[in-house]
């Protein structure tokens, strides 16, 4: 997302082009935050079609596929969002390792769609995970980590509850969270 922002007017660089990756990035990216989720999905799907384009690992796949997570999830499309978020979900372990602060908040956005999804024995483990790998890196009172806590605690409510009970699990808005690492990897490292 830094390059996008990056490329605005005002930064000393020239504006990116409208059809290019950094250019449609900036659409969707400007689309979700209107609201405007069907239109977003159109031009993230066109982003990842240019991504694609480049080496499996490369930032601007993981970039635009974390857009369209975001899109899906927002939307509660969550058979489309599920196999695009494993596939976010791989990329980080294999660019930033297993353990990694990043790979904790991916495994937690992995947590919260399979919560909402109401798929309860894999958002178990996911925010289990997550739980795990933030709080070797943050501590157990962490905000970040005692949020991770709270929702696995409506999990395991949930999980009881009778099905007209149940809340969203989100308890921090609808977007999902962002890392910034795909912008912060030195372009040779995700290759």
């Amino acid at each position: 997302m830094a390059e996008a922002t990056a490329n605005q007017s005002g930064s000393g660089q020239a504006p990116t082009n409208p059809s290019s990756w950094g250019g449609l990035v900036q659409k969707v990216e400007r689309l979700i935050s209107e609201g405007r989720h069907d239109q977003a999905e159109n031009i993230a799907l066109e982003a990842l079609a240019l991504a694609e384009d480049y080496p499996p690992d490369d930032r601007r796949t993981g970039i635009t596929l974390e857009l369209l997570c975001e899109i899906y999830f927002s939307t509660r499309q969550y058979t489309y969002a599920a196999p695009v978020m494993m596939r976010v979900l791989q990329m980080y372990r294999r660019c930033l390792g297993f353990n990694h602060i990043d790979t904790g908040t991916i495994t937690h956005n992995a947590a919260r769609l399979y919560h909402e999804w109401r798929k309860f024995d894999e958002a178990k483990a996911f925010y289990e995970l997550a739980q795990r790998i933030k709080s070797g890196h943050l501590g157990a009172e962490h905000t970040d980590v005692m949020a991770i806590k709270q929702q696995y605690n409506q999990l395991l409510y949930d999980m009881r509850a009778p099905r007209i009970q149940i809340k969203r699990a989100g308890g921090g808005g609808d977007r999902m969270k962002k890392t910034g690492q795909w912008d912060a990897l030195p372009k040779d490292a995700l290759k």
